[in-house]
């Protein structure tokens, strides 16, 4: 009975060492994979976008990455309709874009506001002003043009209450005191051989690359371009009411407006903000009447945040649908 207690002990023990040692051979196999995915997952050798790994952008988003529906819809009424319009329309988040006449030159109007307000808040950063810097009014500098400020008695205002007119309600007169306040070859540097505008011709496309400087913050530091985007959430003219778009969805945009002898200009261009799309868009009109120019880009808006939102859904729906056939089977 000793001998076969012995025994019977003796083969637990075997068992046991047994076990051990393919659970270490398990974690030695584990730890080996581990080390390998770690390499191959390193720094120097990662190809899939860094917002992945950051989790700022998730796998399998389904990200809009289709705008041909849109394109032809819109072309089709543009062309339909005769219009000199230019649409250019980009997901911010996939890079994903459609464009309809993008390469058309138009009369800048008001949308140079934009890179000269880039080049005040870089004198800021370059210490060389603050937001609280007192500049002085010329008469020289006043216009009627657009907006009210030519109206005002006072000597002085400050960098940012210049700003603020100018971004927000577009007031020329605003401009040209900043604009006097700015190194020429700055502007000239920034505006035509970054920002690829020609002389005083713009496109939707070289529009697409100053928003998205801003949204990348390429040029000023990221509280800066944040402090530009959300004087333009501010303008105090409304294409998205005009468009009937949610109130809740944020709108970073700039208009131009020129009407002057045979001139006959309209733009808007910006970013819309609606829970997690970025889309840029930029609608550039000609010849066409004030009102007119309005509604009609007041349409391309709608149908342009109507086809984002729409495609989301579906997507999603998608995405869901896919999601429970996996776990079902």
């Amino acid at each position: 009975m000793e001998i076969k207690g012995f025994a019977v002990f003796e083969a637990i023990v075997i068992l046991v060492l047994s076990g051990a040692l393919i659970y270490m051979n398990m974690e030695q196999s584990t730890v080996t994979t581990e080390k390998i995915t770690s390499a191959a997952l390193s720094n120097d050798t990662k190809l899939l976008s860094s917002r992945i790994y950051s989790g700022i952008l998730e796998p399998q988003s389904y990200l809009i990455l289709n705008y041909e529906p849109l394109q032809e819809e819109l072309k089709q009424n543009i062309e339909k309709n005769n219009l000199t319009i230019s649409v250019y329309v980009e997901n911010l988040r996939s890079g994903a874009h459609m464009s309809i006449n993008g390469n058309q030159t138009y009369l800048s109007a008001s949308m140079m506001k934009i890179p000269l307000a880039i080049l005040v808040m870089k004198k800021i950063e370059r210490g060389e002003m603050t937001l609280d810097t007192p500049l002085a009014i010329l008469d020289n500098d006043k216009t009627d043009t657009w907006g009210t400020l030519y109206n005002t008695t006072a000597q002085y205002l400050t960098v940012r209450q210049l700003l603020d007119r100018m971004l927000e309600d577009s007031d020329n007169t605003a401009l040209n005191i900043l604009y006097r306040n700015i190194d020429q070859d700055d502007f000239e540097n920034l505006v035509y051989k970054y920002y690829g505008f020609q002389s005083n011709s713009v496109t939707t496309i070289s529009f697409y690359n100053l928003f998205s400087s801003l949204y990348l913050s390429t040029v000023l530091e990221p509280q800066d371009s944040e402090y530009i985007l959300q004087m333009l959430t501010k303008t105090t003219f409304n294409l998205p009411q005009i468009a009937d778009l949610p109130e809740d969805v944020v709108i970073a945009h700039k208009f131009g407006s020129r009407y002057k002898d045979d001139e006959k200009y309209f733009h808007d261009c910006g970013i819309i903000y609606d829970k997690e799309l970025r889309i840029f868009y930029c609608i550039m009109t000609k010849d066409l009447e004030q009102d007119t120019a309005i509604q009609v880009s007041a349409y391309l808006l709608n149908r342009i945040y109507i086809y984002s939102v729409q495609t989301r859904i579906d997507l999603d729906n998608y995405k869901q649908a896919e999601l429970l056939s996996n776990n079902s089977k």
